[in-house]
């Protein structure tokens, strides 16, 4: 059988190399240089490196009082997202903040508060983050709470979470802890997956 003409195959190959080109600079633009492969980490490395000022977001607690993230300065604040109705990852979550708080002292649980943030504002209602609050240990320095002057899009993308509602009721989120030290800045992000023990271990460097 006669080879093609050399000219055929080298537009072939042309053609070939174009393409994968323009596929390869996609996926390095969008996983911003190769850095971030999955829409979680892609939220969080566009918001940007660490350490870096938390937003001054204002939200409203479980009792309906609406306060400032920078009302809490002066201990530090482990910030999450979750929602009331989820089945899946959101209660081990909160199971093991429970976990985690409880192990602590006292004196540490005064230089740290806990702030759970709704991504759900149709269902997570005032009284139903009260009940959420009540079941997950009724900690005084435990706020759960809804974004009061930003929208939970807005939110996520200046601190780095992913947020995706789905059409079935389930919201996908990212389910990274955020440390915010005394002084306003996010200065540690634990991934979804750390242990109890590590974190604590981790924590308890800064209480």
């Amino acid at each position: 059988m006669a080879c093609p003409p050399l000219t055929k195959r080298i537009g072939g190959l042309l053609v070939c190399f174009l393409a994968a080109a323009t596929g390869g600079a996609l996926v390095y633009g969008w996983t911003l240089g190769l850095s971030a492969f999955t829409s979680y980490s892609y939220a969080l490395v566009k918001a940007g490196p660490l350490p870096r000022t938390a937003p001054d977001i204002s939200v409203v607690d479980q009792f309906g009082t609406e306060r400032r993230l920078a009302s809490m300065r002066g201990r530090h604040v482990l910030l999450h997202v979750f929602y009331g109705t989820c089945a899946t990852v959101c209660p081990m979550v909160i199971d093991q903040l429970h976990g985690l708080y409880s192990d602590l002292s006292v004196a540490q649980r005064s230089k740290l508060a806990i702030l759970s943030i709704s991504v759900d504002s149709l269902r997570d209602t005032t009284d139903r983050l009260l009940d959420l609050w009540r079941e997950a240990g009724a900690f005084e320095g435990w706020v759960m709470a809804q974004p009061a002057d930003v929208s939970v899009d807005r939110m996520a993308q200046e601190f780095g979470f992913w947020v995706f509602p789905r059409s079935d009721g389930t919201i996908n989120h990212s389910a990274d802890f955020f440390l915010i030290d005394p002084d306003g800045r996010i200065i540690r992000v634990f991934p979804a997956e750390v242990s109890n023990d590590r974190m604590r271990r981790e924590l308890e460097k800064y209480l």
